[in-house]
């Protein structure tokens, strides 16, 4: 199976409503913003580990399954307001909800996501809002 995280950074990439980009676990210092510097333009981090087998479902030999996956990434989006962070946020969920990754398919955190709300970053400049969306690809051979 091709690396689950470079899927969804494809897919993140290609998204128009990320005018600020698409990063993989570091963002730059400086973000793009727009032309008076205010506002940050709408963007995405990536924070995505390598994922492990599912221990309760190994076979009598309690070998580990190498066509076995539990990965659960996590999408940071970010906005210049909380109602960007929120558009910005539904549009990355419609991307990425059902995504077709190698034997499975990426869903959102139906728990974490429930009840989710922009959390507003005043410790840089300019000043944000973001919202981490949880998601989980499961697969089985």
């Amino acid at each position: 199976m091709a690396d689950p995280a470079e899927v969804l950074l494809a897919v993140l990439r290609q998204m128009t409503a990320l005018t600020g980009g698409v990063y993989d676990g570091q963002v730059p210092v400086k973000v793009p913003t727009d032309s008076t510097g205010k506002w940050v333009k709408p963007y995405a981090v990536l924070w995505a580990g390598m994922g492990d087998d599912l221990p309760e479902e190994r076979d009598l030999t309690g070998l580990a399954s190498a066509g076995v996956l539990d990965w659960r990434p996590q999408v940071t989006v970010v906005g210049a307001s909380a109602s960007v962070c929120r558009d910005a946020s539904r549009a990355v969920l419609a991307a990425l909800r059902n995504q077709h990754l190698g034997p499975g398919w990426l869903i959102p955190d139906a728990d974490m996501n429930r009840q989710l709300a922009p959390i507003p970053d005043n410790t840089v400049t300019p000043v944000r809002h973001f919202m981490p969306l949880k998601f989980r690809l499961v697969t089985t051979t």
